[in-house]
């Protein structure tokens, strides 16, 4: 009802997202660097012909695009997805995974128990310091 509503409304750019987009920046910014470097030292101090700078910038440019970052990283995500599936857990987003690994602490209650109905606890990291605290959380 509302709650999966608000969860499909929201369009926050995932960490993965952000981390992909990161490293084309830098490679984009290093492969500007380094045609502006080549064109420098081709052209002003080498004195080379045209045509065999424009092939030098084009093997420049095309070798410094990782072309199959994307696919790797997608096969990745679809692989833990697949792994999660198979131990009745449902993914939204691939992207969602990697979100997932890198959380500290999932607070829950009995709404996020899924379908089980019960909440467990497999380690209980939590110290207490007060003598009329119950242990059995």
């Amino acid at each position: 009802g509302k709650a999966a509503h608000l969860v499909d409304s929201t369009n926050q750019v995932g960490h993965f997202q952000q981390v992909l987009t990161a490293i084309g920046n830098f490679c984009i910014c290093s492969i500007a660097l380094g045609m502006i470097i080549e064109i420098v030292v081709m052209y002003p101090i080498q004195r080379r012909k045209y045509r065999s700078g424009i092939d030098n910038l084009l093997v420049l440019l095309i070798g410094g695009i990782p072309i199959a970052m994307p696919t790797v990283l997608s096969v990745t995500m679809a692989i833990g997805s697949h792994r999660l599936s198979e131990q009745g857990a449902i993914t939204k987003r691939m992207t969602a995974i990697e979100e997932m690994a890198g959380m500290d602490v999932l607070c829950s209650d009995k709404t996020g128990t899924l379908t089980l109905n019960k909440l467990t606890v497999d380690k209980n990291l939590i110290e207490v310091f007060s003598r009329d605290t119950d242990k059995d959380m």
